[in-house]
């Protein structure tokens, strides 16, 4: 009986309580970023979180070292948290909410961005920032939203030598009530991640020059794709629930070749792709 009343002191009683985690990212300078609560670490699956970002316009130094901000832009970037287990541990991820996903089979697709100072000035440089891999989504860094400046992304196969696309498929943007621009009261300005196109489209990708031997023009096809949230059991239910209002707040662009072959026949047709010189 004495060995009885030992185990049930080594054995913890479960009160109903599952733990969180508080997050906090560091900023560029004149950027402050609240911190991320009550982030679930014991259910497996995604949540949807908004990460409140502010702009000092002004900073003073008061007397015991407090510091009296004048903010000017406030907006909120949509994260994901993702619980996973590997190897019997728990793996926590904090990634931003735009994602570009390869569809086609054997399709490696490159990202690029274009962090646009001046909308006027010449020239494009764009850096490339990752790789979607057929089954293995790219996140977009999420330093790209925190910020405050205007971003551009860009795709382009990686297989292949070819620059790339002539236009950008999502943007990075100020917005206001009225639509896009700028206005005087920066209190009024959000920024967002917006795609380029309604729901789906084609771009082109020139050949690169260093490829002289190429010249035809490659086209990529281009889809909006709806969220679904990734969560299991009561307590993942609940959380979908409780992020239902950002569950769209999730942007995945597909990217596939921009050539379709369908079947209509009510019997199996063998395809074969040739190359003509």
């Amino acid at each position: 009986q004495r060995d009885e009343v030992q185990n049930l002191k080594r054995v913890r009683a479960y009160d109903g309580q599952y733990p969180s985690l508080c997050v906090k990212l560091e900023a560029v300078p004149g950027i402050v970023i609240q911190p991320l609560s009550n982030l679930p670490v014991f259910v497996v699956g995604n949540t949807i979180s908004r990460l409140e970002v502010r702009k000092v316009v002004d900073e003073t130094i008061l007397d015991g070292n407090d510091i009296d901000r004048v903010y000017g832009e406030e907006f909120s970037v949509p994260v994901v948290w993702t619980v996973e287990i590997e190897d019997n541990r728990r793996v926590l991820t904090l990634s931003s909410a735009v994602r570009v996903i390869s569809s086609g089979i054997n399709l490696s697709v490159d990202v690029g961005v274009e962090i646009v100072a001046n909308a006027s000035c010449a020239g494009r440089v764009i850096r490339h920032v990752g790789t979607a891999h057929s089954g293995t989504p790219f996140y977009l860094p999420l330093g790209l939203a925190l910020a405050c400046e205007r971003v551009e992304v860009f795709v382009k196969p990686s297989q292949a030598e070819y620059d790339w696309s002539k236009e950008s498929v999502l943007n990075f943007v100020p917005i206001q009530a009225s639509g896009y621009g700028s206005v005087s009261d920066h209190s009024l300005i959000d920024w967002s991640w917006k795609e380029t196109f309604d729901s789906s489209c084609t771009i082109p990708c020139e050949p690169s020059h260093s490829d002289a031997s190429n010249s035809q023009t490659l086209w990529l096809s281009l889809m909006s794709l709806p969220h679904v949230e990734n969560t299991s059991g009561t307590k993942g239910a609940e959380l979908s629930r409780r992020n239902s209002s950002s569950c769209d707040a999730l942007i995945s662009i597909a990217v596939d070749s921009g050539l379709t072959l369908r079947n209509l026949l009510p019997v199996d047709l063998q395809w074969e792709i040739g190359a003509f010189v």
